[in-house]
């Protein structure tokens, strides 16, 4: 059974959603097959997603060595 990570998506009309496949089985996707369950936060929850989405957050330093091939 495909595992999917918890995430936040915003409200839209049509939601493009991409999965990657790491196991050697193959996942066969029907029309009209229902993928995923979308459901309301609390407002606990909401609060603490609003207050990450206002704070500043530092970018990690590049630290790839542009010399490896």
């Amino acid at each position: 059974m495909p595992q999917i990570a918890n995430g936040v998506l915003s409200p839209a009309k049509n939601l493009c959603i991409q999965a990657a496949n790491l196991s050697k089985a193959t996942i066969t996707i029907l029309v009209d097959q229902k993928l995923t369950t979308i459901s309301r936060k609390n407002i606990k929850q909401l609060n603490a997603i609003n207050h990450l989405a206002k704070t500043n957050v530092k970018e990690a330093p590049d630290t790839r060595d542009d010399n490896i091939i």
